[in-house]
C-alpha cells in the first residue's frame, strides 16, 4: 500500500509492503514525531484511529477497564482503517500483538522497539532512520541481524 499524505504542508509518502508495518529505531529519531502528525491528521480524516500509553490509560481509566479490553474496543470491529500506535511496547500485550498479526482488515503502523510477539518477515519491519543535514525521513525494510 501506497499512500500519501500531507503533513504540516509536506507531502508524506507512506509505502508499506504489507498491512502491518513495525517502526523501529534508535532514540530521537522521530517516530513519536510522526506519530503526532498522524494523530493531528487523525483529527480530519476518519480513516486513521491513532493510540498510544497516554491515550490507553485515561480511556481504560475513564471506563474502568482494563488497557486490553480498551484497545480491543478501539479496534476489535473497525475496517479499512490506519490504525497508527506509538509506544507500542509499552500497550501492546501478546494478546493484542496476536490480533493485530492475523488482522486482515486494517492496516497497521506501530512505533516501538520491542518487535517481539508479531509473526515478522521482511515486508512487515522497518527502521526510521533521520539524515539530520536535508531532514529526511528513511524506512529502511531490512529483516536480517533482528534476533541477535
Amino acid at each position: 500500500m501506497k499512500k500519501n499524505y500531507i503533513i504540516n504542508g509536506y507531502n508524506f509518502d507512506l509505502v508499506m509492503k504489507s498491512n502491518l508495518l513495525l517502526v523501529c529505531g534508535n532514540s530521537g529519531v522521530g517516530r513519536t514525531m510522526i506519530y503526532n502528525h498522524f494523530v493531528d491528521l487523525s483529527l480530519k480524516d476518519m480513516g486513521i484511529i491513532c493510540f498510544n500509553a497516554d491515550r490507553i490509560e485515561h480511556l481504560s481509566r475513564d471506563n474502568g477497564i482494563s488497557h486490553e479490553e480498551c484497545m480491543l474496543e478501539l479496534i476489535g470491529d473497525v475496517d479499512h482503517k490506519l490504525i497508527v500506535i506509538d509506544n507500542a511496547d509499552l500497550i501492546l500485550t501478546d494478546n493484542m500483538r496476536s490480533h493485530i498479526s492475523f488482522d486482515t482488515t486494517n492496516n497497521y503502523l506501530i512505533f516501538g522497539r520491542n518487535v517481539t510477539g508479531f509473526f515478522i518477515n521482511e515486508n512487515r519491519l522497518a527502521y526510521l532512520t533521520r539524515d539530520d543535514k536535508v531532514y529526511k525521513f528513511n524506512l529502511d525494510y531490512r529483516y536480517e541481524g533482528l534476533f541477535r
